[in-house]
């Protein structure tokens, strides 16, 4: 399965009906073989396209870890040498194009699945 796919099912599968409503909880974080973290959103209120409950998505929003050694290289890949204007310290990106993400996400080894899960299980204490 390669990244982009990977980040529409991952999308997907946070998705439930609640009294025809749609209620999105929060996707948890994705962990990369790099030990950078980052959370990926897409949804109706979210900073995606389209805006919508259900993708797939051309662009999505991304919260990534600061503690990470390439969160620099992330903003420059992401948006170019003039990142800077984009930047708001402890805020999503906004409309970031999937395609330029999995990128992004390769360049890092891909997703540690195991750690992803193993964070997961910790939150939901299984």
């Amino acid at each position: 399965m390669n990244t982009v796919d990977f980040l529409q099912l991952w999308l997907s599968a946070q998705r439930e009906r609640v009294e025809s409503i749609t209620y999105i909880e929060p996707t948890p974080h994705l962990t990369l073989m790099s030990g950078a973290s980052i959370s990926v959103q897409a949804g109706e209120h979210l900073y995606c396209t389209p805006r919508e409950a259900f993708g797939p998505y051309s662009a999505v929003e991304v919260l990534a870890s600061e503690n990470s050694e390439s969160f620099n290289s992330w903003n420059e890949f992401v948006y170019g040498s003039d990142y800077k204007e984009y930047l708001i310290a402890g805020q999503p990106f906004s409309n970031v194009d999937i395609n330029k993400l999995a990128g992004l996400i390769d360049y890092h080894g891909g997703v540690d699945v195991k750690a992803t899960l193993d964070a997961i299980k910790d939150i939901m204490k299984l």
